[in-house]
């Protein structure tokens, strides 16, 4: 994730496929970070659509689950598969990773491991399959947001994403959610995030369910600069589901 944040900031990259939110461990910060990022924003970078996939975890390694002495696991995977991995390997030793890549990478070194992975990152590393899909609790979905400099997709946007800062003032927010109330506009998300170490500033990321094309975001398009200190567009794109 450090390696592609840097990539999009530095425009070495045109776009890119990022995570932003999962339905059990919410918003992936490092992209929230990367969003409101002068750099990112300098490069011209916009979301220009959405996906949302579920999550299928499988086991994976070069030896059985019965005589593994490690599992390399994403902390998500490990929520998802815990009451599995109780009833099967209560005893064995968890050892927690950045992400399901990375715990695909280990076992393939660790010849006594076996790993929570996505199925293709366990077939690319050579990674025998032990149980394709691992009973879970919970379901497990991710939304991904695509970035690019330009649209990638014909389909036509459905949704809106914008940053903006409020002014210093009471009832700055209420303001702002009163311009979407009073155009009738679905708020699907609100994110605040803290402009600085002395947490007392703080930008907001928001999703609307409505393209900027239409005339209702139009209109509070046009009402919102008088509630917000700063307002930017960050994306009008078509919402796709797998």
């Amino acid at each position: 994730m450090a390696d592609l944040i840097r990539d999009l900031t530095s425009n070495a990259l045109d776009g890119a496929v990022v995570p932003i939110e999962n339905s059990i461990g919410g918003w992936v910060v490092d992209i929230l970070d990367l969003i409101h990022s002068d750099g990112y924003r300098a490069g011209g970078f916009r979301v220009v659509e959405e996906v949302t996939i579920p999550i299928v975890i499988s086991l994976a390694g070069f030896t059985a689950i019965e005589r593994a002495r490690r599992l390399y696991t994403h902390r998500y995977s490990l929520r998802c598969a815990r009451d599995w991995l109780r009833e099967t390997r209560p005893d064995i030793e968890i050892v927690e990773v950045h992400n399901t890549a990375e715990a695909a990478a280990q076992a393939a070194r660790d010849h006594d491991a076996v790993a929570f992975a996505h199925r293709n990152a366990a077939e690319q590393r050579g990674l025998p399959i032990l149980i394709d899909a691992v009973p879970v609790r919970e379901e497990n979905a991710t939304r991904f947001f695509v970035v690019a400099r330009k649209a990638l997709s014909r389909r036509r946007p459905t949704k809106s994403a914008l940053l903006f800062t409020l002014r210093d003032r009471p009832g700055a927010l209420h303001r702002v959610l009163g311009v979407f109330a009073r155009e009738r506009l679905n708020l699907s998300r609100l994110h605040s995030h803290a402009l600085g170490a002395a947490l007392d500033a703080y930008s907001f990321f928001a999703e609307i369910e409505s393209p900027a094309s239409s005339a209702a975001m139009k209109r509070a398009l046009a009402r919102l600069p008088r509630a917000t200190s700063q307002l930017e567009v960050v994306g009008s794109f078509p919402v796709i589901a797998v």
